[in-house]
Order: structure tokens, then C-alpha cells, then sequence
């Protein structure tokens, strides 16, 4: 996943500002049905690193089913019901018939820098930059990751407290649909955050049955 080649037109001035980005891409979110994509997540917190692939479903009004398919706790599966508005969850291998119910905010289900189950999705992640987008500019556009065109946001001076300890922020959006294609959060200069959403796959149908464990 850090192999993963980043070429960008920087921009001085920017054509498009990025409220108009974010708000094509809340547009976008808004629309669809569901969505299924392989999340590729890469997070360092002091000496601590974490680096997963999960498969990751979401279905509206908020349903979330994610499982761990590489590293850590490969098998895992967690289950975010939007009607309770808890977790299932339980962890892979012998363990793996234990099942329990949580709070998004409890810590066995929170990521190694905080990260809630239910606030995952493109709909909260871009809820969040909407609220910041004072700070958000245009810094790239034109260039492609892993291939996929994307323009991309950069925040600055972000509230770590709300940010995840993290105080700089870049999101790049896809093209081709709106929607968001890697996020990354740093501590000054360091990068402590990236996921990646790939093989995404919009309104493929998914039911409740679909978040069952």
C-alpha cells in the first residue's frame, strides 16, 4: 500500500474551488443506494503500526459491515446496525463463534488512532470536511492514483482533538463518480493515516442480509 505511486498537478490557483469539489462528492454519496469496496488502511500511532485490508459494505440508512481479509485479526468481521445503533462483532480464527454487542465508542472496537465503525463511510468522512471547508483548498488536479484520475483537498491546521490527533489532512476525490478514492491524515509532516478504497462497486443491490455475521 505505500508503494502506491501519487502523480499530481499542483496547482497554484485552483479552476475549481473545493467547496464545489466536497459538495459534487456529498451530491454524489447522496444519490447512491449502497456500495462495496476493498478498504486498504495503513495507521501508526507512536511506535504502533497498523496495516489492514478489510472488506468494507455500506447500505443506506447506515448499515456497515466490515471483515478483516489481510493482517491483524485477519477474519474479524464487525456489523454497525443503524436502527440499535451498535456493533456485533467478533474476532477471527477459534475466537471467532464469540460474538459481541458494543458501542461504536467503545474501545474494542475503535481503530488503533480512534477511528469509529460508524463514521467510516463516505457520507461521514465527507461531513467532516464540509465542516472544515474554510480550510480545505484545491492542491492537485489531473492526476492519477493507482491508475484513477482524482483532484485532491488538502486541510490544514485541523483540531487534533476531532482529527484523530492528526492536525493536516488531504482527501482525494475521484473523477470519474465524485466519490472519495484515499484519505490520509498527518501529525505535522508525518503521515499516521491512509486508507484506500478500491474496486469500488456502487448500487450493487445490497440488502440487510448482506450484514449479517
Amino acid at each position: 500500500m505505500l508503494g502506491t505511486v501519487l502523480l499530481m498537478v499542483q496547482l497554484s490557483i485552483s479552476p475549481v474551488s473545493a467547496d464545489s469539489v466536497l459538495q459534487k462528492a456529498m451530491n454524489a454519496f447522496e444519490a447512491l443506494h449502497d456500495y462495496q469496496t476493498t478498504l486498504v488502511s495503513h495507521m501508526i500511532k507512536g511506535k504502533k503500526k497498523e496495516d489492514r485490508v478489510y472488506l468494507y459494505k455500506f447500505m443506506k440508512p447506515h448499515w456497515i459491515y466490515m471483515k478483516v481479509i489481510k493482517g491483524k485479526d485477519k477474519g474479524a468481521e464487525i456489523v454497525y446496525n443503524p436502527i440499535t445503533k451498535k456493533i456485533r462483532a467478533h474476532k477471527g480464527g477459534l475466537l471467532s463463534k464469540i460474538k459481541l454487542t458494543l458501542d461504536p465508542t467503545d474501545k474494542k472496537v475503535l481503530s488503533l488512532r480512534g477511528h469509529r465503525v460508524d463514521r467510516t463511510d463516505f457520507g461521514s468522512i465527507l461531513s467532516q470536511w464540509l465542516k472544515v471547508k474554510d480550510k480545505v483548498k484545491v492542491v492537485g488536479i489531473g492526476g492519477r492514483v493507482d491508475g484513477i484520475e482524482c483532484t485532491v483537498l488538502e486541510a490544514d491546521n485541523l483540531n487534533p482533538a476531532e482529527w484523530h490527533g492528526a492536525n493536516r489532512a488531504k482527501l482525494y476525490i475521484r473523477t470519474d463518480n465524485n466519490l472519495p478514492y484515499v484519505r490520509e491524515e498527518y501529525e505535522g509532516d508525518k503521515l499516521v493515516h491512509r486508507a484506500i478504497y478500491k474496486d469500488l462497486k456502487i448500487n450493487v443491490g445490497l440488502t440487510e442480509d448482506d450484514f449479517k455475521m
